[in-house]
């Protein structure tokens, strides 16, 4: 199994291609940047078509622009997942609008009662990512994607 770092795209050559073969809703890249619609009702995202280990590695994304409220009563969210085979189980960060608030989530049968929660902040929280090193998963933030700071571990 590939390491996830080595899963890469500039999102340049406006094609989502073959490492995101279970794309889903309507995803596109241009610009240089996937896009995800967020439409009410209907969910979005880039999905990898290819099993990778997250184990001695990490993956990280910027996130210029979560997912807006746009009248949103509940929830308008934007998560950032590495899924596991076992259903329901996930790492992951989740951003919620309508509530303010970013989560730390390392699920099991969908839930995480130790999940680590803030306010979100769309400058402080502008790059996401998760790794692993010597068996121990870390959840960390960034302004600038080069000095990170570790939110859960």
């Amino acid at each position: 199994m590939a390491l996830l770092s080595t899963l890469t795209d500039n999102f340049n050559d406006n094609i989502v291609g073959p490492n995101w073969g279970n794309s889903y809703g309507g995803v596109s890249e241009t610009g240089g940047k996937a896009r995800i619609p967020c439409v009410a009702g209907v969910f979005a995202g880039y999905q990898t078509a290819k099993d990778w280990t997250l184990a001695g590695s990490s993956a990280f994304v910027q996130l210029p622009l979560a997912a807006a409220a746009n009248g949103a009563s509940t929830e308008a969210q934007t998560a950032f997942n590495i899924i596991q085979a076992t259903g329901g189980t996930s790492i992951a960060i989740n951003i919620n609008t309508v509530a303010g608030t970013i989560r730390f989530e390392n699920n099991v049968a969908y839930s995480d009662g130790s999940a680590v929660s803030l306010t979100y902040s769309a400058v402080t929280h502008a790059w996401l990512r998760i790794r692993e090193s010597a068996g121990t998963l870390f959840w960390d933030t960034s302004t600038d994607g080069s000095t990170w700071t570790n939110r859960r571990s």
